[in-house]
């Protein structure tokens, strides 16, 4: 055979050979892949939306950063001087000796696959609590101790589980104290990621979340796929997810967890529990949302409560949940947001009310009404109720997105249970934003809180920008209301200027509205350039008050909490709230991936600040809210402390 033929004939069965290979591979990784999903456990999904830079300050590009330019992903880690590398080790080994701090993890498929929905029991011997000076006082000299008893953990097989946000409790047995000294306020994080745990020893036997009460008073935290309620002095750990694959008969989808879905536990007042859950089917692009509900009769008066499911329909929903002034006679109302794919130009979504009812022990909904075809889809960075019931009545609050470039349009309505009517909506005002032209921003949220006289109170949503405020002229109305006006924009203090973004409101059972939420500091010593919590209120028939500072971070440019206000039934003020970190310069990057090396962050090679006379700063792809926190107010806003369980257990009724 001639060597052309000869290479011919090699040519043409190696293709053939080679395209069979290929073909056989695609086949079997297909095969390979379905079997997988359908026979895999399914997961809980921590979401956590990108967040939006704040424009840093005017300065020279430092010359350091150069070699960074346009790199995607690049591994800053060598570029490190020795310096850093070495206050970095220093930094490490000056808090290895404190207390556990929360550990990241995540949810595995395994875990939850493996998990029943038998309690798990983590119990303290004796309640710890957290007395000592009063949060807010001058002292900071940190040498005293907790005042409390000292407490042993134990804890049962299997192990506690943390969630897919990198905001895990830590091993309850590793230490017996909640606190180790009293926190001191403002709390002022230090270089680099040094917060609450390792400055009081702060290690709760509880994983922090949002918390709720219920008609007992008794607290309940839902963190991933747990519900962790108080019993006695011991917290009882259920597994919920476990619990609606059961419910909803083999139901097998991804789960939104984390600070971007409604994870509250909401209670009516025949002790009902209701909590909502937003899935979509696994690896099944272009599909919607599908929002659920579990709801429990039983929860109040059982150590393993019945759950029972409700679909709500296609979205992602969230639920009215309890302040002091409604929820009297209903079960909570629900929002629900659902979008046509695919996406319109403009984004926008058709919100919707779905009004819940009882029929004997099940759970029906009595009817579903269009609010609008053009909400501005909201972050829920921020945890204001969208919607509170008073009687027979449903106020509601949202944004719109008309297209237009005069800011973000904000609306009150009001739904009839009765006539099952909506009223006309009533503008309450333009949210403003820091961006060009001013147009339409999903940041611009409003919140809604109602007074125990029935009177309705609002905060309009802002971008970092300034906050306004409306109050109902009359009660249970959204027909009329008082002139706008501007709340918490200076210190008294020193003078500096704020703005503001993520509105958390509540309302006191004196009538006091609380309100905390994410400010942006323009002027101050330590509040340049910085992202820090804070809290003012308004008591009834007073002026607002100028706000105080709760957490100040360690860094400037981009800082978010994704805290949740919340009361219980004695009227104390409770505080959830979790950092994150974006933007960050090459130091704070080395430092993060120091303290959670398990984690893997990439630099976005689209996104590169170099305005910062500190430095080149990165939008950094992965990173993750850490550390969550629960404060808590006995004396209306006056003062604050670390919540341990011995806080719980003293307002159980």
């Amino acid at each position: 055979m001639n060597s052309a033929i000869y290479r011919g004939f090699i040519m043409e069965h190696y293709r053939a050979y080679k395209w069979a290979a290929v073909g056989f591979l695609v086949v079997f990784a297909g095969f390979v892949g379905a079997v997988s999903y359908w026979s895999g456990p399914a997961s809980v999904e921590a979401v956590v939306e990108p967040s939006a830079p704040v424009a840093a300050p005017g300065g020279r590009v430092a010359p350091s950063a150069e070699k960074l330019a346009g790199g995607a992903n690049v591994d800053i880690q060598p570029l490190l001087s020795s310096e850093n590398e070495l206050f970095l080790q220093g930094m490490i080994e000056q808090f290895s000796t404190r207390p556990a701090v929360g550990s990241a993890a995540t949810v595995s498929a395994a875990s939850i696959a493996s998990a029943t929905n038998e309690p798990i029991v983590v119990a303290s011997s004796a309640p710890s609590a957290s007395s000592g000076s009063d949060a807010g006082a001058s002292s900071a000299s940190g040498g005293s101790t907790s005042g409390g008893a000292g407490s042993t953990a134990t804890e049962s097989t299997p192990p506690r589980r943390t969630t897919g946000v990198g905001v895990g409790g830590r091993n309850v047995g590793a230490n017996s104290t909640e606190l180790r000294i009293p926190a001191t306020f403002p709390i002022v994080h230090h270089k680099y990621f040094i917060g609450e745990r390792e400055l009081f020893g702060y290690s709760p036997l509880y994983q922090p979340n949002t918390v709720t009460f219920d008609i007992n008073n008794r607290p309940t935290i839902r963190v991933g796929n747990i519900i962790q309620s108080l019993t006695g002095n011991s917290w009882t750990e259920n597994n919920w997810y476990t619990a609606a694959r059961r419910v909803f008969a083999g139901w097998r989808y991804a789960v939104q967890t984390g600070p971007f879905t409604d994870e509250r536990v909401v209670f009516d007042s025949d002790g009902w529990a209701y909590t909502i859950i937003n899935n979509y089917y696994h690896n099944r692009p272009n599909t919607p949302w599908e929002a659920r509900l579990l709801y429990s009769p039983d929860y109040c008066v059982s150590s393993t409560p019945t759950w029972k499911g409700l679909y709500l329909g296609e979205g992602k929903a969230r639920i009215e949940f309890n302040d002091s002034g409604n929820l009297s006679d209903y079960p909570p109302a629900v929002l629900r947001w659902s979008r046509p794919y695919p996406d319109p130009t403009p984004a926008v979504d058709t919100l919707h009310l779905d009004v819940l009812s009882k029929n004997g022990q099940t759970l029906i909904i009595s009817d579903s009404t269009v609010i609008t075809t053009i909400w501005m889809g909201g972050y829920q960075a921020g945890g204001g109720n969208w919607s509170v019931s008073t009687g027979s009545k449903i106020h509601i609050v949202y944004p719109e997105n008309d297209g237009q470039s005069n800011g973000t349009p904000q609306y009150a309505v009001t739904y009839n249970r009765s006539s099952r009517t909506l009223s006309s909506p009533f503008l309450l005002g333009y949210g403003a934003t820091g961006d060009p032209g001013n147009p339409p921003d999903r940041h611009c949220v409003p919140a809604i809180t109602v007074d125990r006289d029935g009177y309705l109170h609002v905060i309009l949503g802002a971008h970092n920008r300034p906050l306004q405020y409306r109050k109902s002229l009359a009660a249970n109305s959204t027909a009329g209301w008082s002139d706008v006006e501007d709340i918490g924009l200076a210190s008294v203090n020193s003078g500096y200027k704020n703005v503001f973004t993520y509105v958390s409101l509540i309302c006191g059972n004196n009538n006091s509205i609380h309100v905390v939420a994410r400010a942006s500091g323009h002027g101050g010593p330590i509040h340049t350039g910085k992202h820090f919590l804070v809290y003012f209120r308004k008591k009834e028939n007073h002026s607002w008050e100028v706000l105080n500072e709760l957490v100040i971070p360690f860094k400037t440019n981009y800082s978010n909490y994704y805290h949740n206000l919340n009361i219980d039934r004695k009227g104390r003020l409770f505080l959830s709230y979790m950092y994150f970190a974006n933007w960050m310069l090459q130091s704070e990057i080395a430092a993060y991936r120091a303290k959670w090396p398990t984690e893997i962050i990439t630099l976005n090679r689209n996104k590169i600040d170099k305005t910062d006379p500190a430095g080149w700063r990165y939008d950094c792809r992965g990173a993750k809210p850490h550390d969550p926190v629960i404060l808590m107010s006995d004396d209306g806003g006056d003062t604050w402390k670390l919540v341990t369980t011995g806080d719980f257990v003293e307002g159980v009724l």
